[in-house]
């Protein structure tokens, strides 16, 4: 082994002296040398290609390894870009969807001629069967206890408290929740109680009344509009508790609000100056009608058969 490393030590030794020498004649020029050079180029030049030869995989690796990082950022980069466009274009979805709720309630509320203070909901309690939620607008804003609170669909609640940048409301499904309704079309008077779950029981005061399934239902409103406003949607009956020799009838009603994906609400800080009746309940939606065209297949029309002519 000794030998072996002695006799590469030697060759290498023999050709960085011809490599010294062949730079030296270059260096020198002239005709004079040019015998020598050419016969160092010839020796030089099989052992430049037999050392180019071995040690251009060699670069290339190490040109492949560097633009293996470079593409390897690239692709980062790119998958990073990627993961940010899919966020934004998710966050806008969620501003569009929320500028669309803001827009139907505050509809809701100039059709009513409610003034509100719109506000976004910033938690939610859920305690047994209490029901609250809280939203970013408070006294600052002109908010008080015993205020309406609607959204796009109809009635969300009442405030209870109010801080200087943010309230409590009490929501309509919440077991302690009362408020007085009016069959829509009738002078029909009753009381909504909420359940702590996702529908309402409502005690019609006078049994006689005829109530169906699909009856909807609006806010009666309180004296000094306080909790209540008049005319705010209720919810609609889906249905009815036969009770016979009950001194009140009974039905179970589905609010025309989601609280499970409620966002935007607004807080009623002045009432309307007339109440608006059924005016803010929602419109049905139209049954499409069918139409089908009937062609008439043509028939045959028989040809008279000619009578034999008489000879």
């Amino acid at each position: 082994m000794n030998r072996d490393r002695r006799r590469a030590r030697l060759v290498l030794g023999v050709l960085i002296v011809i490599s010294l020498l062949a730079i030296t004649l270059d260096l020198r020029g002239g005709s004079t040398f040019s015998g020598p050079r050419n016969v160092l180029s010839g020796v030089v030049s099989p052992v430049q290609r037999v050392a180019s030869n071995v040690t251009r995989p060699i670069g290339r690796f190490f040109s492949d390894l560097t633009k293996i990082n470079s593409n390897r950022e690239k692709i980062n980069k790119l998958t990073a870009d990627n993961r940010e466009l899919r966020a934004k274009r998710v966050e806008d979805k969620a501003t569009s969807g929320k500028a669309d709720l803001l827009s139907q309630t505050l509809n809701l509320a100039a059709s009513g001629g409610y003034r509100v203070v719109p506000a976004q909901i910033i938690s939610m309690s859920q305690s047994g069967f209490s029901r609250t939620i809280g939203i970013d607008a408070g006294s600052n804003s002109g908010i008080k206890p015993d205020m309406t609170v609607i959204a796009a669909g109809g009635l969300v609640g009442r405030v209870v408290s109010a801080a200087a940048n943010s309230a409590t409301v009490l929501v309509i499904t919440d077991e302690s929740f009362k408020v007085g309704v009016r069959l829509a079309g009738t002078q029909a008077l009753g009381v909504i109680s909420g359940r702590g779950s996702g529908v309402l029981d409502l005690e019609l005061l006078d049994a006689q009344t005829e109530v169906r399934i699909g009856d909807e239902l609006v806010a009666r409103g309180s004296v000094g509009a306080k909790p209540f406003v008049p005319g705010v949607p209720v919810g609609r009956v889906i249905s009815v508790v036969q009770t016979p020799g009950a001194l009140t009838r009974i039905a179970v009603v589905k609010p025309f609000v989601n609280l499970a994906t409620l966002d935007i609400v607004a807080v009623v800080v002045s009432p309307p100056k007339t109440d608006p009746r059924d005016s803010l309940l929602p419109r049905p939606m139209p049954t499409p009608t069918v139409t089908v065209t009937v062609t008439a297949t043509p028939q045959a029309v028989a040809s008279p058969t000619p009578s034999p002519s008489k000879s």
